[in-house]
């Protein structure tokens, strides 16, 4: 299924809108009654654990959908969001579905399923596996990461804050880095960057030095 736009009311929760319209509500002559036991929004993506159970039997599954958002400033169709629904057993790219939704699904026969299931299990791990991005510590990169002043293969950490971390390179003397915290999370996922520990402490640099960020190619 393709993209699905429309016009969304500020103020509604993503969950409860989804279920108003339908998305995630079920007709009531459908022998299986469907209730959303969690959710959550995730990078504009919504997971979501969805409980079927047979009204004759009683019979339970717990299953999961994603869903991509996308919103935007409305245009002249009155439209300001659009969305795209998934079950896990189609295989969504989108793997960060949070532990607690996954820890609520049945087990599954669906060979998509699972390996969506793991991917995220794996994302998680990974996430968790993050060292603390404090002053000192090293990131190195596997092959160069172009930048707005150049390339670059290893930087120290000079300082952070909620959504960027501030660096500093031996190869650029006097440049800083800004590296948002999404990236680095991606990009270690990825495999392609590293951390050492602190070798030396080091001081802020809080001054008014061009921050140079990461090339849209390397994003």
């Amino acid at each position: 299924m393709g993209w699905t736009c429309t016009y969304k009311e500020p103020g509604v929760s993503m969950t409860q809108w989804f279920v108003e319209r339908g998305v995630l509500r079920w007709s009531g002559e459908s022998p299986y009654a469907y209730k959303v036991l969690d959710s959550a929004m995730v990078r504009f993506v919504h997971y979501a654990a969805i409980e079927k159970t047979a009204k004759a039997t009683g019979q339970r599954v717990v299953f999961a959908t994603v869903i991509l958002t996308k919103s935007f400033r409305k245009g002249a169709d009155g439209h300001n969001f659009c969305w795209k629904d998934m079950g896990e057993s189609e295989g969504p790219c989108e793997d960060r579905c949070p532990a607690r939704i996954l820890d609520l699904l049945s087990p599954t026969d669906s060979e998509y399923a699972n390996g969506w299931r793991q991917r995220c299990r794996d994302r998680i791990a990974l996430d968790r596996a993050m060292p603390s991005l404090k002053p000192g510590v090293r990131v190195r990169f596997s092959t160069p990461v172009q930048f707005s002043s150049g390339a670059v293969s290893d930087l120290v950490i000079d300082r952070t804050d909620r959504a960027n971390v501030i660096c500093t390179s031996q190869e650029a003397p006097g440049n800083r880095y800004k590296l948002p915290r999404r990236w680095i999370k991606d990009h270690h996922a990825q495999g392609t960057l590293k951390f050492d520990a602190p070798a030396v402490s080091t001081t802020s640099r809080q001054g008014t030095a061009d921050l140079f960020t990461p090339d849209a190619r390397a994003a």
